[in-house]
């Protein structure tokens, strides 16, 4: 008998999905011995890995956590992990997916959103290299916001401020927001492996 709500949960959500544990990882982002230890109840899940794994098996953390006792299916969406532009400039697949559930789309169709692998070091620390951004596709982005954008052949995010694209590293220089940038989107959530 597992020794705790979550364990007891998780091992409930992993049969009733069907998945291996290689394949739970995949679509969790999180590694297999991580899942394992899990299922074996050794080790517990934090809080950003409980997301996660509710997002995988199509529950949500509330109830993996057990503290929810009903358990309404939260419909998990493939998104497309976007890692630069193509020769025509657009968005450039990773060839991967990653599941966001429903409820972070806020009420919108998943085709006006995507996720991206952060390259480079201009947001550090704010952002990591291989941080996954949840993203909005969009042409506008109000001020503060965390905005993805396409500037010639390079795919920057940057912090809207006064016309001006700033990057959280000072070794990175301020952009003016100008006619060759190209917004495509506003960055909605962090997803970050620790």
């Amino acid at each position: 008998m597992p020794s705790n709500p979550t364990q007891q949960r998780l091992e409930q959500a992993f049969a009733a999905s069907g998945l291996t544990q290689a394949e739970l990882a995949r679509a969790s982002g999180i590694d297999r011995g991580s899942i394992s230890l899990y299922l074996s109840g050794r080790y517990r899940p934090k809080a950003d890995k409980l997301i996660r794994l509710a997002a995988a098996l199509s529950v949500t953390p509330e109830w993996l956590s057990g503290v929810d006792d009903a358990a309404p299916a939260e419909t998990a969406l493939a998104l497309p992990v976007m890692a630069g532009l193509d020769g025509a400039g657009n968005l450039h697949p990773a060839g991967d997916t990653l599941l966001i559930p429903r409820s972070s789309l806020q009420g919108n169709e998943p085709e006006h959103f995507f996720v991206l692998r952060v390259e480079g070091l201009s947001m550090y620390p704010r952002l990591l290299e291989g941080d996954l951004l949840l993203v909005r596709r969009t042409a506008h982005a109000p001020e503060g916001a965390l905005a993805v954008l396409a500037l010639e052949d390079r795919l920057l995010v940057r912090t809207v401020s006064g016309g001006t694209l700033l990057p959280a590293n000072p070794e990175y220089p301020p952009r003016p927001l100008d006619s060759r940038v190209r917004i495509l989107g506003r960055a909605l959530t962090l997803i970050r492996n620790l």
